[in-house]
């Protein structure tokens, strides 16, 4: 798993079942190739004959765990439909492990460097759930670095780059709530000063 899939998944007002149907079920079935839907199964997987917590999952359990996780962003449907039987689903924050060829062999960064096509596993593993960028974005990652004598390979520099989006939009949101702070505090001022 990745880090905003663990992130997500730690959110308390999900259920332990839906929890439990993502990681151990629906991401079993992307594994495998598999993308749609089973209800039967889905229940059929939920159902626990456990002596100290024992599940008597249905078809409507199921339907309420996918709902759930829905909700979440955690599955989606390819089309939309209000019936989860059948259905074909992807899981837009579960990445298949990065490309299981050797390491590509380290270089410096120059003018021509993009993002490979696994960028977005990268991202999610450095916890970027919006893994687009803009072009000034990566010309500027690209400035920032072009010059250095630093050897790292093509998911390296897109861990780098991640990395990078990830701390600058945390920036972007501290900014934006210590503005509205101040902005709201100015507001209040001049309310008590209306008053005076």
């Amino acid at each position: 798993m990745n880090s905003v899939e663990i992130l997500k998944l730690s959110d308390y007002r999900i259920s332990h079942l839906s929890k439990s149907l993502y990681v151990f079920y629906l991401t079993g079935l992307v594994q495998k190739g598999i993308n749609v839907i089973d209800l039967a199964s889905a229940a059929s997987y939920l159902f626990s004959s456990s002596k100290d917590f024992p599940t008597n999952a249905n078809i409507e359990t199921a339907v309420l765990c996918l709902d759930e996780l829905e909700r979440f962003s955690l599955i989606k449907k390819t089309k939309e439909t209000d019936n989860w039987q059948g259905c074909m689903f992807t899981l837009p924050l579960y990445s298949v492990q990065l490309d299981g060829n050797m390491p590509s062999r380290a270089f410096t960064l120059d003018e021509k460097w993009t993002p490979s096509e696994n960028f977005k596993n990268s991202a999610l593993l450095c916890g970027l759930e919006d893994y687009s960028y803009t072009q000034a974005e990566l010309k500027s990652f690209i400035s920032y670095w072009n010059n250095r004598q630093e050897f790292r390979n093509q998911s390296g520099w897109e861990r780098t780059f991640a990395t990078r989006l990830l701390r600058q939009r945390q920036t972007r949101v501290k900014k934006d709530y210590k503005n509205r702070i101040i902005k709201r505090i100015i507001q209040v001022l001049y309310k008590v000063q209306e008053l005076i």
